[in-house]
């Protein structure tokens, strides 16, 4: 840490609890408000139709009517959803990259190199939701989107390099599972589970004739092995 007695040392420690609280009161305001407007939405939508019922159309007209307004409704419905669940992503990123920029600034008030690790994890966990789950409404709370990414790189590259002056130490690398490490222990179950049921029953010691096809041991041994070379890339995976 820069030079500083236990007391200042206190108040940054506060100081920094207070941001992270205003940060994550703003982040529940805005999120109570993204819910807010898609049932303002869903409840016009739904008396959108009511008018009808003050008007004079015939009954087969209306059927027809009603049955065009309901498709309608529907897709409207389906896209208001759709809003809110990316206004919902946009929120996560953009207060996820707030928290790491309040880490940022404190860990160079500091120097704890703890508070650049934190920094680095954030800014690297916004990168790879971005570039796994691209989100289309992040510039309604980041203003231009490309610039945004941009400084989270700079940032994390920045935060490593400062983490690395002070501890002499380089950084591990943040890695969530990803849809790799998801696909890994899903080959690494269905390989080991089809491998054991198609190997022979005579394995086990108590079948009274092999009644499997000698291919069929081949396959479940070969699927067994597939599933435990899976199982060991998705833990190795995990400890990173």
């Amino acid at each position: 840490m820069k030079k500083g007695n236990f007391f200042q040392r206190l108040l940054l420690k506060r100081e920094l609890k207070e941001e992270l609280k205003k940060a994550e009161e703003e982040f529940n305001r805005e999120w109570n408000w993204v819910h807010i407007s898609q049932r303002k939405d869903l409840s016009a939508l739904s008396g959108s139709h009511q008018w009808l019922k003050e008007m004079f159309i015939p009954a087969t007209e209306r059927k027809n009517y009603i049955s065009e307004s309901k498709l309608y409704r529907e897709r409207a419905r389906a896209q208001i959803n759709q809003k809110t669940k990316d206004n919902e992503q946009a929120l996560s990123i953009y207060f996820l990259s707030r928290e790491a920029r309040i880490y940022d600034n404190f860990a160079k008030v500091t120097g704890d190199p703890i508070y650049f690790a934190k920094a680095v994890e954030g800014f690297e966990e916004v990168i790879q939701r971005e570039s796994i789950h691209p989100c289309p409404r992040i510039s309604i709370y980041a203003g231009n989107s490309e610039k945004f990414m941009g400084n989270m790189h700079k940032y994390a590259r920045a935060a490593r390099a400062h983490y690395k002056e002070i501890t002499g130490k380089e950084l591990p690398h943040h890695h969530p599972i990803s849809k790799g490490k998801d696909l890994e222990g899903t080959i690494a179950v269905l390989g080991i589970i089809g491998g054991i049921l198609l190997l022979p029953t005579s394995i086990t010691g108590n079948a009274i004739a092999d009644l499997t096809p000698q291919g069929n041991s081949f396959l479940g041994i070969g699927l067994i092995v597939a599933g435990l070379i899976a199982a060991f890339f998705w833990f190795k995976g995990r400890q990173q």
